[in-house]
């Protein structure tokens, strides 16, 4: 830098503010840049320079901090100060400058495309400025912030949820009646409604501590809306236990409005109120966990955890370090380190970069999929690409292009370590078979199974009683049929009178002309009364081997008309079970019969059952047989359904496996349970695993 340089000018809006206390309890500062609503923290260093600041040259303002005493600033603090100050715009532009900054500032926006791109990733719109509002009513929410409040919601919670234990099978059966679309519809709504008051719990804390809050709106990432309020002012305070307060502000209003539901919901009775509640004391829980604790990404958690460490900027920090760490581990670049920390912190600070990266990735991959799945093919498969290239390529190539750069820091003894070890990890990976399992939903299904529907304008006479045991060829279900009986009466007189016209024919000289044709019509009314003959015997339905009835309508009373074709039951034999499945080619390519296999049920409740495959189809399956299995209905078959039929989208094969030992099937029968298998496969190289899967999801995603 030249000494003889004059220093640019300091923007004359920005405002130099005393910050909090640090971590090492050295003083902070902080500037705020109005135009922005931003706020910059600096060292005790950096704060003295900008205190003596002016129209100096360097030296000068050098020297004039040295004569205050208080720091020892080098002319590297100086140099990194001024290329912090240029980057963040808190200089006075200086003349000619303009044309400088946009040509910087179209480099930092990039192309069209690049707009497009990360304002389709994130962008917010301001919809509220709550200032006056929240002045006006500040006095209405003191009650709130005081500690009888506090105790009187712990005290509420803990009744509720001692209420809520007494009643434990009503809640849990409550919450299996919103998984449906208008419980679902219901249960957006009041996550909306409590978001909302979630922000006013931020909003109304920051206020109550004197700071200003502009604006309130939504943000959407990757399309998803999420209300957020603008605290940028807490950076105030210089309390970090005020600014916990503010960060921690919405998860504690959410807590407390689960806690006050939760009460009364024990107390009020059956009706729409306590619907209502009930979506309050369990909505608010899960969002709250899932989504607001977690410090892994830019929510309420990793402010609350930064405010409570008073450690300004963890992610960024954090990941600098670990950068750093993991250069020098596999490069042995002896880089200055960024931050100097204790060896302890040092290393909870790379966990904590790595635990946020591996949180990340699996996050993002799982938005690629739900965009991927919620457009048209093509729109959604270009998203899923612009996902997995902006969050996951992006930052991995940016590393890889330091180590390009870098490259030729590293000593030859560690590249050719380097390069042996990336040989042989692509050798391991693509050469060395690695065991592996195929996983796919299933159906128990009994050996022998006959289903039994209603005849045709019947009404039910007897019925064997459900679950009992019975023979073969035993009456199962016995109908009457008026119409039919009916119309074997009139047939048995259209049989009688044909046969004594026939007969009469025969002797009357008159008549034998007609013999023929009343021959003809005695064999047509005879085939009608074995036609009749024949349907009746529908009405009487034999158990076709020995089993036992699974009826399933519970009220199914003889004296009942039922409809054509009504589902009345099952008659299933005791031969035992077998377990069928859907896979894809790729799974199928896998397997051979013998190989092992295990089955547990969806449920948690019924059978686990070790098995054997014992048949793989060699046909593609063109209409799925169990609906249970489709991707619909929870399965892994993905299917289209076209008049009522579910065809697989993909070749899929019907894998059938049985029991491997003989076991008491007579629970099994009873019902067609639903799990998954679990089947050893034949050992592949995992990249072989990994490229079979990747092409075979292209090759049939592409297929417009």
């Amino acid at each position: 830098m030249n000494s003889a340089a004059v220093l640019p000018a300091l923007r004359q809006e920005l405002e130099l503010i005393e910050g909090p206390t640090g971590a090492a309890g050295s003083p902070t500062w902080l500037i705020h840049d109005p135009v922005r609503n931003q706020y910059f923290q600096f060292d005790w260093v950096s704060c003295e320079l900008l205190t003596c600041w002016g129209r100096l040259a360097p030296a000068q303002l050098l020297e004039r901090v040295q004569e205050r005493g208080r720091v020892l600033a080098s002319q590297a603090d100086l140099d990194f100060l001024l290329d912090f100050l240029r980057r963040h715009r808190l200089l006075e532009p200086g003349s000619g400058s303009a044309a400088q900054w946009a040509r910087e500032r179209k480099q930092v926006a990039g192309s069209v495309w690049a707009w497009l791109l990360h304002n389709y990733l994130f962008f917010r719109i301001p919809l509220l400025k709550p200032n006056g509002f929240l002045n006006r009513t500040s006095a209405w929410m003191a009650g709130l912030f005081t500690a009888g409040f506090a105790w009187a919601t712990l005290g509420a919670g803990l009744l509720g949820l001692v209420g809520v234990g007494r009643q434990w099978d009503l809640f849990t059966h409550t919450l299996v009646d919103y998984f449906s679309w208008q419980g679902m519809l219901a249960y957006l709504l009041t996550l909306a409604v409590v978001k909302v008051l979630h922000e006013f719990g931020h909003a109304y804390t920051a206020k109550r501590f004197g700071c200003q809050v502009p604006t309130m709106g939504l943000a959407f990432m990757v399309l998803w809306p999420v209300l957020y309020t603008d605290t940028n002012d807490v950076w105030r305070l210089k309390s970090n236990k005020r600014r916990l307060a503010v960060s921690s502000a919405g998860v504690i209003t959410e807590l407390g409005i689960a806690l006050w539901a939760t009460f009364f919901w024990v107390l009020v009775s059956d009706g729409l109120l306590r619907n209502m509640l009930f979506l309050l004391a369990t909505t608010t829980w899960v969002s709250t966990v899932l989504i607001n604790v977690s410090p892994f990404m830019r929510f309420d958690g990793y402010f609350m955890l930064m405010d409570a460490l008073r450690f300004p900027n963890l992610h960024a920090r954090s990941f600098a370090l670990a950068r750093w760490h993991l250069r020098k581990l596999l490069l042995g670049l002896d880089d200055p380190v960024p931050e100097s920390f204790a060896p302890r912190q040092q290393l909870l600070l790379i966990v904590f970069a790595w635990a946020t990266w591996v949180y990340r990735l699996i996050l993002f991959l799982g938005i690629a999929l739900l965009v991927y799945q919620f457009f048209i093919k093509l729109v959604g498969l270009f998203l899923f690409l612009v996902e997995i290239v902006w969050f996951v390529a992006k930052p991995l190539a940016s590393e890889l292009a330091v180590w390009r750069k870098r490259w030729v820091d590293v000593t030859a003894i560690r590249r050719i370590a380097l390069w042996g070890m990336a040989l042989g990890l692509f050798a391991l990976l693509a050469v060395v078979p690695v065991p592996g399992r195929v996983q796919a939903s299933a159906v128990v299904m009994p050996e022998q199974m006959h289903t039994v529907y209603a005849p045709r304008g019947a009404m039910l006479m007897a019925a064997m009683p459900d679950d009992k045991p019975g023979r073969q060829d035993e009456a199962i279900f016995v109908f009457d049929a008026p119409e039919l009986n009916s119309q074997r009466q009139v047939n048995q007189a259209q049989q009688e009178s044909a046969r004594w016209q026939s007969g009469v024919a025969t002797m009357s000289p008159d008549m034998r002309g007609q013999w023929e044709s009343l021959s003809a019509q005695t064999a047509v009314t005879r085939a009608q009364g074995q036609l009749i003959g024949s349907d009746l015997k529908n009405y009487r339905v034999s158990a076709p081997f020995d089993g036992r009835l699974q009826v399933l309508d519970p009220d199914l009373r003889p004296g009942q008309w039922l409809p054509s074709g009504e589902k009345l039951g099952h008659w299933t034999g005791s031969a035992g079970v077998r377990v069928i499945a859907y896979l894809s080619e790729n799974e199928v390519a896998r397997l051979q019969t013998g190989r092992s296999a295990r089955f547990i049920p969806d449920s948690g409740v019924g059978p686990t059952l070790e098995l054997v495959v014992d048949v793989i189809h060699s046909d593609r399956v063109r209409v799925l047989a169990e609906p249970e299995l489709a991707v619909n209905f929870g399965g892994s078959v993905i299917v289209r359904e076209q008049k009522g039929q579910l065809f697989p989208e993909g070749s899929y094969y019907r894998v059938e496996l049985v029991p491997r030992e003989r076991i008491d099937f007579s629970e099994l029968t009873r019902f067609r349970w639903r799990g998954r298998i679990y089947v050893s496969a034949t050992p592949e190289p995992l990249l072989a695993s990994v490229f079979t899967t990747l092409a075979s999801a292209l090759i049939r995603e592409t297929g417009f």
